[in-house]
């Protein structure tokens, strides 16, 4: 998996940007791409959406007021976790004797209805057998240029962590499904000549905090964004803006 002298980086998908998760949460409050200069504003609430237990994989998502957690729920589950359709729960809300209360997959209020403040955190699962358990943190609520053109939008994610194989360092291709490394946590990853002929026990390397789960092949934007090594080559522009972004080279930032 990811050395721990690694920090996480991730890219802004309105811009290209591309920094750490102390900068990434700064850059979004003041993305110029983000942000038309012009035009009605809405109010939405900026959410980090992490790892519980593999934070070097990470999401800022935007989410609208009269979006609910059923509404969050679906995205994650398409961009990050759905595989074989596991049940799954939030944790949110005052704790007691009983445990904290579950916010399940039932029709729920608006999430303007719960009460959330910049700073709060709370928690999610996926799957009550095989776990990947996230932490969601509200950044910010504010208010956006433009029109609202979904709940949920994802703003910017981590860029895919460098991996080698268990055996010889080079660029992982596989994750076995059952085989953990006791120092990392996370799956032994192979490289496509180590790996064994036959894949039945083995999942591909994706960029996600559920890699290696179960039956989990990856999502729906896995070409998004590009791995870190390929930045310094051929920097990608943010979908949809790769006209302004070929006249306005991606900034790097220096890992602080």
């Amino acid at each position: 998996m990811t050395k721990s002298r690694q920090q996480s980086q991730g890219m802004c998908r309105a811009c290209g940007y591309v920094g750490t998760k102390a900068t990434m949460t700064k850059h979004q409050a003041t993305c110029a791409e983000r942000q038309p200069s012009a035009g009605p504003t809405h109010e939405v609430y900026r959410f980090r959406v992490s790892g519980a237990y593999l934070p070097a994989y990470w999401m800022d998502v935007e989410v609208t007021p009269v979006a609910t957690l059923d509404d969050l729920d679906g995205f994650l589950r398409d961009i990050w976790l759905e595989c074989c359709g596991h049940l799954s729960s939030f944790t949110i809300g005052p704790q007691d004797d009983f445990g904290s209360f579950e916010a399940k997959r039932i029709k729920q209020p608006p999430l303007s209805k719960l009460d959330l403040h910049a700073g709060e955190k709370f928690g999610y699962t996926y799957d009550f057998g095989s776990s990947t358990d996230l932490m969601v943190q509200v950044q910010a609520f504010e208010s956006v240029r433009g029109k609202a053109t979904g709940k949920v939008k994802l703003l910017a994610r981590n860029l895919p962590p460098v991996l080698g194989c268990s055996v010889c360092e080079e660029p992982a291709k596989w994750a076995h499904s059952w085989e953990y490394d006791e120092a990392t946590g996370g799956p032994l990853l192979y490289c496509g000549r180590h790996g064994k002929t036959s894949r039945d026990e083995q999942l591909p390397v994706v960029n996600s905090p559920r890699m290696g789960v179960c039956a989990y092949e990856g999502g729906s934007d896995d070409s998004w964004p590009p791995a870190a090594s390929k930045l310094a080559v051929e920097p990608k522009p943010a979908e949809g803006k790769a006209k302004k972004a070929a006249k306005a080279p991606v900034k790097q930032t220096d890992g602080s």
